[in-house]
């Protein structure tokens, strides 16, 4: 069997999707497009599909990761009938074979554009050697520096909104939602914000 990287966008109102249900969506759209794909063992087999880093409800990306097995594929095939199948707003783009794990994701790029605030004291903020935010675990509630997990940011203001354009700890063991740097700003002024995944990386800073 071979490991097969589809990858894909989720845009639109697909950015609405749990990630459970998001699997959920690759495993009904691979049955109606009759690909021999590998299932599970077990008195109840489902098709194998693995994501990797999953992606927080709301936001979009270009850039994400979706496994399976197969014996043999033919690329231009397999993402036609994916696509065929899929909902608006997931659309796959690529196809290989890899024997690569998800693991090897060290970073990921963000965008996050922010309609409203004042960007005057960002850059000082996001600069400190400690960057201090409330996060919610299911028991209880710490403070956490996420300062280490913020590799570089850089800030645009087209004179509406606020682009921040972020390089974050992104892997198994450590992931820094994007969410924790804004609420770091800790600017009142910023009405909402929409967040985008563009591009994952390794720890050389390749492309994964």
């Amino acid at each position: 069997m071979n490991r097969i990287r589809i990858r894909f966008e989720k845009k639109g109102r697909a950015r609405f999707i749990s990630h459970l249900d998001l699997m959920s969506v690759f495993q009904r759209a691979i049955s109606r497009a009759k690909l021999n794909v590998k299932s599970s063992d077990g008195f109840n087999p489902h098709t194998y599909v693995s994501i990797a880093i999953p992606l927080s409800l709301g936001y979009e990306s270009r850039c994400e990761a979706l496994d399976i097995f197969m014996p043999d594929f033919d690329k231009d095939y397999l993402i036609e009938s994916l696509n065929s199948a899929l909902p608006e707003g997931i659309v796959c783009y690529d196809a290989y074979i890899t024997d690569e794990p998800p693991k090897k994701i060290a970073f990921a790029r963000y965008k996050v554009t922010l309609f409203g605030g004042n960007s005057n004291q960002y850059e000082q903020i996001l600069s400190k050697n400690e960057i201090i935010v409330e996060k919610k675990s299911k028991k209880k509630i710490v403070d956490v520096n996420i300062a280490p997990l913020i590799k570089k940011v850089s800030f645009e203001n087209n004179g509406e909104n606020i682009i921040l354009d972020m390089l974050l700890v992104t892997n198994a063991g450590e992931t820094l939602n994007p969410e924790y740097v804004v609420k770091a700003l800790k600017d009142d002024e910023i009405k909402h914000f929409v967040v985008e995944r563009a591009v994952f990386f390794r720890e050389d800073m390749t492309e994964f």
